[in-house]
């Protein structure tokens, strides 16, 4: 019974030593400030992992959202840290899509195991009005008449194996334009509506990765104005105008 007792005690605190904790910071060994819209590099990391660990573990959160609050918008890399074999990495692009409260943790699921993040060196801010909802965190659900459309069109071909396929991929292909059709239009929004001096800073911050997905024009002389006075304690009512207008042909001539 003894040895029984301290079987079971081994195997708790086994089990205990082996739950994942982990934290999201910047990339950058600053702290940032990113409204809701807003995309960063970040680093997402994990502990302790074991040697049997493997880099696929990470991989396969990209296109998966981080709680409720962020969404993994482009994996740049995941491998075990330089300077702990235990931690796990993963560098990303990516988005703010709801404001953290203050010590608010959020949760991540990773090898099964419902991992608490924590979320350090970056403050999210509300929008407003709120940002729109990021569809293309989740692939849009069709509604029960275009499904049934969907059955009509296949009709007596349901046993043929080679059509099920065919459809399957069509159903991806659509889910999937119409998700990144989604994101850049949010891109497009965030660059008109941006009005205030904070906005606009976020803004030229993300530029670089905000073009990877549309199109940006006049982006150079958008930063250069920006440049000449974004040092200044205030802007006025005058130097705030001219960058809007600027600003506003980064899509527009």
């Amino acid at each position: 019974m003894k040895y029984l007792v301290i079987a079971l005690m081994f195997f708790c605190l086994r089990s205990v030593a082996a739950s994942l904790e982990g934290e999201l910071t910047p990339l950058v060994n600053t702290s940032v400030s990113l409204e809701e819209g807003a995309l960063f590099e970040g680093v997402l990391r994990v502990w302790p992992v074991s040697s049997e660990w493997e880099n696929a573990n990470l991989l396969k959160l990209e296109k998966k959202k981080l709680g409720e609050n962020f969404h993994i918008v482009k994996v740049i890399s995941s491998e075990l840290s330089a300077h702990n074999q235990e931690v796990a990495e993963l560098k990303a692009v990516i988005a703010v899509i709801k404001a953290v409260k203050p010590k608010e943790k959020i949760f991540v699921e990773i090898q099964k195991q419902r991992v608490p993040l924590e979320i350090r060196r970056i403050t999210t801010i509300a929008t407003a009005p709120p940002a729109q909802d990021f569809s293309f965190v989740e692939q849009p659900e069709y509604e029960s008449a275009n499904r049934e459309e969907l059955l009509l069109y296949v009709g007596g071909a349901s046993s043929s194996v080679i059509v099920i396929i065919a459809l399957v991929f069509l159903l991806y292909s659509v889910r999937k334009k119409k998700a990144a059709l989604s994101f850049q239009k949010q891109l497009r929004q965030r660059i008109e509506t941006a009005q205030t001096r904070e906005a606009i800073e976020a803004l030229a911050r993300d530029l670089s990765e905000i073009e990877i997905y549309i199109q940006v024009k006049n982006k150079d002389v958008f930063l250069s104005k920006l440049n000449a006075i974004q040092f200044k304690k205030n802007w006025t009512e005058s130097e705030t105008q001219n960058i809007i207008e600027t600003k506003q042909k980064l899509l527009h001539d």
